[in-house]
């Protein structure tokens, strides 16, 4: 490989967001089995920004400074990060797998003429060729294919919550330096007018170490409701399959699946989900599963960790009593 491998990052609150983090991580891994530098760019980022992305594995940052750019805009950060690439001709580029990393990617790697890896849960150096090998879930979650570019740039994106920040070493040292790119911007044919951030009562799916996720097998919006205090216990989230949504027991924002929301928890706990495989897309990147089913040949069964076949009516207060006893509540 080159001598770079960079990681597109993302600020917020003048630190960096956790998925950066995510990337810097998983990049450090991969600099060192390629002897590059890692390097991340940010588009008009800050010395703070820049100091923290240090902090957590970086070699050296790039902010490129556009004052005009303001909220993500494809059109315009399309230009800014082709322009860069051309002129440091890096080996690997890391993005995340969000809105923004996943769209900007793409369109990268067509302007690059390279082929994207995307959605990846898993990377590794090719020793005999030293190129980038991502490994994702293809075909609605059934099976896992790897995939390595043959020539060029090596555009990646990486799923978030797959893989664990660094812990932050504020002694570390690296070069923060300016790109001031002369690029001509085109007049964007859509522009961002206004962004409204959803209010959530609870955690995030995205952003939940625990979730308790309900499926058709619940009966009905009662019985699901009981997900709830489960999941206040163990200080997670609650999710729901495609068919709870379309009976009304859960908010679309809280499916869990191929059309719905992909996520990584440390604990999935499944009840009354069959397993199909647009559910599974969307919860095979936990660390663990646990799957709660009456019927023992459901497929939950053939992706969870540990299941258990009975009645969840009998399940979950027995489960829930033991959470009290051993958290000392009443």
């Amino acid at each position: 490989m080159a001598d770079k491998v960079v990681v597109y990052g993302e600020a917020e609150g003048g630190g960096i967001t956790t998925s950066t983090a995510e990337l810097l991580a998983v990049g450090s891994r991969l600099s060192r089995e390629s002897s590059a530098e890692l390097v991340a760019v940010f588009i008009n980022g800050s010395n703070e920004t820049g100091a923290e992305a240090i902090a957590r594995g970086a070699d050296a940052v790039i902010s490129v400074q556009i004052p005009q750019l303001g909220e993500y805009e494809p059109e315009l950060y399309l230009p800014v990060m082709e322009m860069f690439c051309r002129k440091t001709n890096p080996a690997l580029v890391l993005f995340a797998h969000n809105h923004q990393g996943a769209d900007l990617a793409c369109r990268l790697a067509f302007r690059l003429g390279t082929g994207p890896i995307t959605d990846c849960t898993a990377l590794a150096i090719d020793q005999n060729t030293g190129r980038l090998r991502g490994t994702r879930s293809t075909y609605g979650g059934n099976i896992r294919a790897t995939f390595s570019s043959a020539s060029g740039a090596q555009i990646v994106s990486v799923r978030e919550k797959v893989f664990e920040p660094l812990e932050r070493d504020g002694a570390r040292k690296g070069e923060i330096t300016c790109f001031l790119p002369e690029v001509e911007l085109p007049v964007p044919r859509a522009r961002c007018l206004k962004r409204v951030v959803a209010e959530y009562a609870g955690k995030r799916l995205e952003d939940a170490e625990i979730i308790v996720s309900g499926g058709r097998g619940m009966e009905s919006m009662d019985n699901f409701a009981q997900l709830t205090e489960l999941a206040e216990l163990l200080d997670g989230a609650v999710g729901g399959s495609r068919p709870t949504v379309e009976k009304g027991w859960v908010e679309q924002r809280f499916q869990v699946g191929l059309t719905g929301v992909k996520v990584s928890p440390k604990l999935y706990i499944a009840v009354g989900i069959s397993g199909a495989v647009q559910h599974i897309a969307g919860a095979i990147g936990a660390k663990t599963i646990v799957a709660i089913n009456k019927d023992a040949g459901a497929n939950i069964f053939n992706e969870a960790h540990y299941g258990v076949v009975g009645d969840f009516k009998e399940v979950l207060p027995a489960f829930k009593e033991c959470l009290r006893e051993h958290l000392g509540r009443k």
